[in-house]
Protein backbone atom coordinates (compact mmCIF):
# COMPACT_ATOMS: atom_id res chain seq x y z
CA UNK A 1 0.00 0.00 0.00
CA UNK A 2 1.09 3.35 -1.25
CA UNK A 3 -0.04 6.68 0.69
CA UNK A 4 1.16 9.61 1.71
CA UNK A 5 -1.21 10.97 3.79
CA UNK A 6 -2.99 10.48 7.05
CA UNK A 7 -6.07 10.96 5.07
CA UNK A 8 -5.60 8.24 2.71
CA UNK A 9 -4.27 5.99 5.27
CA UNK A 10 -7.65 6.40 6.86
CA UNK A 11 -9.58 5.83 3.54
CA UNK A 12 -7.88 2.58 3.06
CA UNK A 13 -8.26 0.97 6.55
CA UNK A 14 -11.83 1.75 6.50
CA UNK A 15 -12.69 -0.07 3.26
CA UNK A 16 -10.36 -3.10 5.29
CA UNK A 17 -12.15 -2.99 8.20
CA UNK A 18 -15.62 -2.72 6.12
CA UNK A 19 -14.84 -6.02 4.32
CA UNK A 20 -14.61 -7.82 7.34
CA UNK A 21 -17.88 -10.75 7.38
CA UNK A 22 -20.45 -10.35 10.35
CA UNK A 23 -19.57 -13.90 11.74
CA UNK A 24 -15.76 -12.99 11.14
CA UNK A 25 -16.11 -9.74 13.28
CA UNK A 26 -18.15 -11.70 15.84
CA UNK A 27 -14.76 -13.98 16.28
CA UNK A 28 -12.37 -11.64 16.49
CA UNK A 29 -14.63 -9.60 19.10
CA UNK A 30 -15.03 -12.33 20.95
CA UNK A 31 -11.04 -12.99 21.43
CA UNK A 32 -10.72 -8.88 22.19
CA UNK A 33 -12.97 -9.72 24.61
CA UNK A 34 -11.50 -12.81 25.92
CA UNK A 35 -7.85 -11.03 26.23
CA UNK A 36 -9.97 -7.74 27.99
CA UNK A 37 -11.17 -9.91 31.03
CA UNK A 38 -7.36 -11.32 31.35
CA UNK A 39 -6.05 -8.06 31.49
CA UNK A 40 -9.18 -6.65 34.02
CA UNK A 41 -7.99 -9.18 36.05
CA UNK A 42 -4.60 -8.14 36.55
CA UNK A 43 -5.54 -4.65 36.48
CA UNK A 44 -5.62 -3.07 40.13
CA UNK A 45 -7.82 -0.11 39.01
CA UNK A 46 -11.33 -0.67 38.43
CA UNK A 47 -13.17 2.43 36.98
CA UNK A 48 -13.31 1.94 33.06
CA UNK A 49 -13.96 5.21 30.68
CA UNK A 50 -15.67 2.71 27.62
CA UNK A 51 -16.70 3.74 23.99
CA UNK A 52 -20.22 2.22 23.20
CA UNK A 53 -19.63 0.49 20.01
CA UNK A 54 -21.35 1.05 16.69
CA UNK A 55 -21.29 -1.92 14.31
CA UNK A 56 -17.89 -0.86 12.35
CA UNK A 57 -15.91 -0.82 15.82
CA UNK A 58 -14.41 -3.41 17.84
CA UNK A 59 -17.48 -4.62 19.62
CA UNK A 60 -17.64 -3.68 23.71
CA UNK A 61 -21.31 -4.38 24.64
CA UNK A 62 -20.05 -7.97 26.53
CA UNK A 63 -16.94 -5.17 27.67
CA UNK A 64 -19.40 -2.95 29.16
CA UNK A 65 -22.23 -5.46 30.74
CA UNK A 66 -19.00 -7.63 32.31
CA UNK A 67 -17.76 -4.36 34.04
CA UNK A 68 -20.71 -3.81 35.40
CA UNK A 69 -21.16 -7.18 36.78
CA UNK A 70 -17.88 -6.81 38.37
CA UNK A 71 -18.95 -3.88 39.98
CA UNK A 72 -16.64 -1.90 37.95
CA UNK A 73 -17.28 2.08 37.96
CA UNK A 74 -18.43 2.64 34.20
CA UNK A 75 -18.40 5.82 32.46
CA UNK A 76 -19.23 6.16 28.94
CA UNK A 77 -18.80 9.30 26.84
CA UNK A 78 -21.12 11.85 24.98
CA UNK A 79 -20.42 14.36 22.43
CA UNK A 80 -22.38 17.82 23.86
CA UNK A 81 -24.33 19.04 21.31
CA UNK A 82 -23.08 22.10 19.04
CA UNK A 83 -19.32 21.37 19.88
CA UNK A 84 -16.68 19.34 19.42
CA UNK A 85 -16.04 18.60 22.93
CA UNK A 86 -16.45 14.53 24.35
CA UNK A 87 -17.37 14.28 28.50
CA UNK A 88 -18.00 10.92 30.14
CA UNK A 89 -20.68 10.12 32.58
CA UNK A 90 -21.32 7.54 34.41
CA UNK A 91 -23.76 4.46 33.25
CA UNK A 92 -25.18 1.97 35.76
CA UNK A 93 -26.68 -0.02 33.10
CA UNK A 94 -27.49 0.07 29.15
CA UNK A 95 -30.84 1.66 29.71
CA UNK A 96 -29.08 4.92 30.35
CA UNK A 97 -28.22 5.44 27.04
CA UNK A 98 -30.13 6.93 24.54
CA UNK A 99 -29.16 7.55 20.77
CA UNK A 100 -27.08 10.78 20.34
CA UNK A 101 -24.23 12.00 17.70
CA UNK A 102 -24.84 10.13 14.49
CA UNK A 103 -26.82 7.70 16.32
CA UNK A 104 -24.54 6.48 18.57
CA UNK A 105 -25.38 5.41 21.99
CA UNK A 106 -24.62 7.75 24.36
CA UNK A 107 -25.60 9.01 28.57
CA UNK A 108 -29.13 10.74 28.88
CA UNK A 109 -29.52 13.77 30.78
CA UNK A 110 -29.61 12.11 34.54
CA UNK A 111 -26.43 10.57 34.35
CA UNK A 112 -23.46 12.26 36.12
CA UNK A 113 -20.48 13.75 34.59
CA UNK A 114 -17.21 12.45 35.42
CA UNK A 115 -15.09 15.37 36.89
CA UNK A 116 -11.70 13.60 37.51
CA UNK A 117 -10.61 11.11 34.75
CA UNK A 118 -7.25 10.91 36.38
CA UNK A 119 -7.41 7.35 37.88
CA UNK A 120 -9.36 5.99 34.97
CA UNK A 121 -8.42 3.28 32.12
CA UNK A 122 -9.71 4.39 28.86
CA UNK A 123 -10.68 2.23 26.13
CA UNK A 124 -10.01 3.64 22.77
CA UNK A 125 -11.60 3.37 19.33
CA UNK A 126 -9.60 3.50 16.30
CA UNK A 127 -9.56 1.90 12.57
CA UNK A 128 -5.80 0.74 13.12
CA UNK A 129 -3.29 1.30 15.53
CA UNK A 130 0.52 1.14 15.03
CA UNK A 131 3.28 -0.70 16.84
CA UNK A 132 4.22 2.64 18.87
CA UNK A 133 0.88 3.06 20.15
CA UNK A 134 -0.59 5.72 18.06
CA UNK A 135 -4.22 5.48 16.09
CA UNK A 136 -5.94 6.26 13.16
CA UNK A 137 -9.40 7.24 14.19
CA UNK A 138 -12.46 8.25 12.36
CA UNK A 139 -11.49 11.73 11.55
CA UNK A 140 -13.25 13.99 14.13
CA UNK A 141 -10.64 14.19 16.49
CA UNK A 142 -12.61 13.75 19.42
CA UNK A 143 -10.14 11.53 21.34
CA UNK A 144 -7.10 13.29 20.87
CA UNK A 145 -9.06 16.66 22.19
CA UNK A 146 -10.06 14.91 25.31
CA UNK A 147 -6.41 13.38 25.68
CA UNK A 148 -5.37 17.30 25.63
CA UNK A 149 -7.29 18.26 28.65
CA UNK A 150 -7.41 15.06 30.26
CA UNK A 151 -4.99 12.88 31.97
CA UNK A 152 -6.25 9.09 32.27
CA UNK A 153 -4.22 6.60 34.47
CA UNK A 154 -3.63 4.17 31.42
CA UNK A 155 -4.93 4.65 27.41
CA UNK A 156 -5.94 0.84 26.34
CA UNK A 157 -6.50 0.40 22.45
CA UNK A 158 -8.93 -2.04 21.36
CA UNK A 159 -7.61 -2.93 17.60
CA UNK A 160 -8.12 -6.60 15.52
CA UNK A 161 -4.40 -7.95 15.18
CA UNK A 162 -4.98 -7.24 11.21
CA UNK A 163 -5.17 -4.03 11.93
CA UNK A 164 -1.94 -3.28 14.05
CA UNK A 165 0.38 -1.82 11.29
CA UNK A 166 3.83 -0.76 11.96
CA UNK A 167 3.38 2.70 11.29
CA UNK A 168 0.79 5.48 10.72
CA UNK A 169 1.11 8.90 9.50
CA UNK A 170 1.20 11.32 13.19
CA UNK A 171 0.79 15.00 13.65
CA UNK A 172 1.31 17.23 16.67
CA UNK A 173 -1.85 16.46 18.18
CA UNK A 174 -1.70 12.92 17.74
CA UNK A 175 -1.81 11.02 21.30
CA UNK A 176 -0.32 7.56 22.02
CA UNK A 177 -1.96 4.59 23.85
CA UNK A 178 -0.13 2.90 26.87
CA UNK A 179 -1.67 -1.03 25.30
CA UNK A 180 -3.19 -2.65 22.97
CA UNK A 181 -5.57 -5.31 23.21
CA UNK A 182 -6.32 -7.87 20.23
CA UNK A 183 -8.03 -10.78 19.79
CA UNK A 184 -4.28 -12.06 19.85
CA UNK A 185 -2.76 -10.77 22.43
CA UNK A 186 -2.35 -7.72 24.90
CA UNK A 187 0.50 -5.80 23.65
CA UNK A 188 2.42 -4.34 26.37
CA UNK A 189 3.62 -0.59 26.44
CA UNK A 190 7.20 -2.22 26.84
CA UNK A 191 6.85 -3.42 23.82
CA UNK A 192 6.61 0.25 22.36
CA UNK A 193 9.63 1.95 20.98
CA UNK A 194 8.73 5.79 22.68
Amino acid sequence: MQVSTKKEQRAFYKSKRSEIEKTRKNVLDTGVFENFKKFFESCNNKKFLVYVSNDFEVETTRIIEFLIENNAEVAVPRCENGTNVMNFYYISSFSDLEKGYFGILEPDNLCKKVSYTDDFVCLVPALCFDKHGYRIGYGKGFYDRFFSEHKVMLKVGLCYEVFLIDKIITDENDVSVDMIITECNLHERSNYER
